[in-house]
C-alpha cells in the first residue's frame, strides 16, 4: 500500500471497495465481482466524510467517495502539490527528500 492508503488506513478511512473471504464488497455490501473494475479506479477511492472538501468529491457506485490521494492530503495538511509525495514506489529516504523539496527542510 502506498503512503497515502497507509495515512488513510492508520485514520480509519473506509474504503468504497474491499476484497474479503466472502468476496469484494461496495461500502460494506457484497457484490457481483462483474460490477467493479478490481484493476482500475474502484479501489482507489474511499468513502466521504463530512470534512472531506466538496471539490474533491465525486459519486461512484452511488456513494460519495474521494480519491485516496485527496484524503490523504487532507489529513496531513498537503498542499496543492501533495501528489508528489504519493508516489507509491518510494523509499523512506526518497520520501523524505521530496518532502523537502517541496516543503523545505525539516525545523525539529
Amino acid at each position: 500500500m502506498c503512503f497515502a492508503g497507509t495515512a488513510c488506513d492508520l485514520t480509519g478511512g473506509q474504503w468504497l471497495v474491499q476484497i474479503t473471504s466472502q468476496g469484494p464488497t461496495v461500502a460494506g455490501q457484497l457484490v457481483d465481482p462483474n460490477t467493479i473494475d478490481l484493476d482500475g479506479d474502484d479501489l482507489e477511492y474511499l468513502l466521504a466524510e463530512p470534512d472531506d472538501p466538496e471539490d474533491h468529491l465525486r459519486t461512484a457506485h452511488g456513494h460519495q467517495v474521494i480519491s485516496v490521494e485527496a484524503r490523504a492530503a487532507r489529513l496531513l495538511d498537503l498542499g496543492p502539490d501533495a501528489g508528489r509525495v504519493f508516489y507509491a514506489m518510494q523509499d523512506l529516504e526518497t520520501l523524505r527528500r521530496t518532502g523537502e523539496n517541496i516543503y523545505g527542510p525539516r525545523t525539529s
